[in-house]
């Protein structure tokens, strides 16, 4: 989500959409294979709803400020889809290869 930020210079607030159109795009992550069509809006949430992080988007699209345990909050949201995002590339990469060994026997 960082680089979803980065990649449009850094706002305040980015649409749901915005950070979608990056995560499923990206190539490298799993996201495309997540579910059919990629990650949703509703998979994202359900990702980061553990971490608080819909309160402090509704603090940021009504114009308040969010608390200062909120940055800690998202650097932790952003380690955990890091963590999940490795753990499912590493179990796709298994299965490929668990399926490409028994297609050449």
């Amino acid at each position: 989500m960082r680089r979803a930020f980065a990649a449009e210079g850094n706002p305040a607030v980015l649409r749901t959409s915005r950070i979608l159109d990056f995560l499923n795009g990206d190539e490298e992550a799993p996201w495309s294979e997540y579910r059919t069509g990629g990650l949703s809006a509703r998979g994202l949430q359900q990702l980061l709803k553990d971490y608080g992080i819909n309160q402090i988007a509704r603090k940021l699209n009504t114009g308040d400020c969010p608390h200062r345990g909120d940055s800690a909050a998202l650097a932790h949201a952003e380690r955990t889809l890091h963590a999940v995002s490795t753990a499912i590339r590493h179990i796709a990469e298994a299965a490929n290869h668990a399926v490409t060994g028994q297609a050449s026997r």
